[in-house]
């Protein structure tokens, strides 16, 4: 893991990113207007695990039938984006998650796995809730 975290701070400082990297946590900045998107990172076993919030718990479960539209679109965004997983975690906050194998993971790879997850999140969060939380 630390040599991952060692990757994502090489790519942090080209000048065509504008991420902050804390810890396991990468703020990625998408747009001059201030938008941006949290991306989370962790190994677990053999892959790496990128994750993004989209939207709360109570956001997301605020009602039974809102949970379930909200599945629903989460479900059609699956089928069309072949990166992005959107699901619910543990926590009942809807995420969009990448895992790879820790092993092949090159640094195009990476740039490209950190960029594509804080932009589709960020999208999905947009079309739910109108505004940029996270």
């Amino acid at each position: 893991m630390q040599e991952l975290i060692a990757r994502i701070e090489q790519l942090s400082r080209r000048p065509d990113r504008r991420w902050t990297l804390e810890g396991d946590t990468i703020q990625v900045r998408l747009r001059e207007d201030g938008r941006s998107q949290t991306v989370r990172v962790s190994q677990e076993q053999e892959r790496y695990v990128f994750r993004s919030f989209v939207l709360s718990s109570p956001a997301a479960t605020r009602t039974r039938n809102r949970r379930r539209r909200i599945a629903y679109r989460a479900w059609r965004r699956n089928g069309s984006k072949p990166l992005v997983t959107f699901a619910f975690d543990d926590e009942n906050r809807l995420i969009g998650l990448i895992e790879v194998p820790a092993a092949t993971l090159d640094h195009e790879e990476l740039d490209l796995y950190i960029e594509t997850l804080a932009r589709e999140c960020d999208r999905f969060e947009y079309v739910l809730t109108g505004t940029d939380t996270e």
